[in-house]
């Protein structure tokens, strides 16, 4: 609470609103997994926290209660260097078990209690920005971030799997319609099912900025005592420039989005270059590596040839297979 004011009872979401401020809005990876099935989590969770703010709370840690759900968040100052500044975080979520996925027992709440909570310790928890109404796009370290923010040069970008690679091209996509990039963007993997889930984590970041835009035009949107540039790109979570106006920035970032994103794997660039025409893909790769002579020379071979050599050398493997087992 800011000095000199009182605790408020309660508190009224309005989701239509825009309360702007140097405040950021994350959920822990506990809650996110505790709240997985329910239906409009992030809404719900972005706009208790411009209420909570527009009351006056700015320290400390609060529960937020309505009919049988109760909210934990942690409200701070702090200029983080992970945070990046002010931010408020949701940490805990009580309520009878959810069962089913798509559960919308938030679907309606608009009023909350609020109490005193204990301070928790999040030191090192991995956070999602809740900006985005459906997907949860993780807050990225410092290195993380100096990856996205890299421009003019090539960046091999190596980790294990569930490292957050992909979870980087997202984030270097979105700097990249806010950047004011001339060209256009292509964003291509091995899988298929893969490249539709990163389509449809940047389409649903792309409608949450439309509903921003909508809050802009309709004058819904009011700011705190901060720069109306900082207070969008803390809630938006990419940088945006104080030389032009943010609605004509966010204007552009949707536009960007919509129109000169592209998402192809490398077999569909083959098509759109050489017509339709048959192309060795993943799947005659892997027919390849089950064929009888191929299958007889890697189990004869295996103690002699790592992994890494094969994929790195696949070609050269492959012919020597050839060789090796023609009759």
């Amino acid at each position: 609470m800011q000095e000199g004011n009182k605790l408020p009872e309660r508190i009224v979401v309005r989701f239509d609103d825009l309360y702007l401020t140097e405040y950021s809005v994350f959920k822990t990876e506990s809650l996110a997994l505790a709240t997985e099935k329910l239906s409009g989590v992030n809404l719900l969770l972005t706009h208790l926290a411009f209420a909570a703010l527009a009351a006056g709370i700015r320290e400390g840690a609060y529960a937020f209660s309505a009919e049988d759900v109760k909210f934990f968040a942690s409200f701070s100052r702090a200029h983080s260097s992970r945070a990046g500044g002010a931010s408020v975080v949701f940490y805990a979520f009580k309520s009878y078990p959810i069962t089913t996925s798509g559960d919308r027992r938030l679907k309606g709440l608009s009023e909350f209690r609020v109490e005193k909570a204990p301070v928790p310790d999040l030191v090192g928890l991995k956070m999602y920005r809740t900006f985005s109404s459906e997907v949860n796009l993780p807050l990225l370290d410092k290195t993380q971030r100096s990856i996205v923010t890299t421009e003019g040069k090539n960046l091999l970008v190596q980790g294990i799997a569930g490292s957050g690679k992909t979870n980087l091209c997202i984030d270097k996509i979105l700097f990249a319609a806010a950047s004011g990039y001339r060209g256009k963007t292509l964003y291509s993997t091995y899988s298929r099912g893969l490249l539709l889930d990163v389509r449809r984590k940047v389409e649903d970041y792309l409608l949450s900025l439309k509903e921003c835009v909508k809050a802009f035009e309709e004058g819904k949107a009011s700011v705190d005592d901060v720069s109306e540039t900082l207070a969008v790109s803390r809630l938006i979570g990419v940088p945006l420039s104080s030389s032009e106006s943010v609605k004509d920035q966010l204007s552009r970032i949707v536009e960007y989005l919509e129109t000169k994103v592209d998402y192809l794997l490398l077999e569909d660039i083959f098509r759109k270059q050489l017509g339709d025409k048959p192309c060795a893909d993943e799947a005659f790769f892997i027919s390849f590596l089950k064929t009888p002579k191929t299958t007889t020379f890697f189990n004869g071979a295996k103690s002699s040839i790592s992994w890494t050599k094969f994929c790195t050398k696949r070609s050269t493997v492959i012919s020597s297979a050839k060789r090796r087992t023609a009759p």
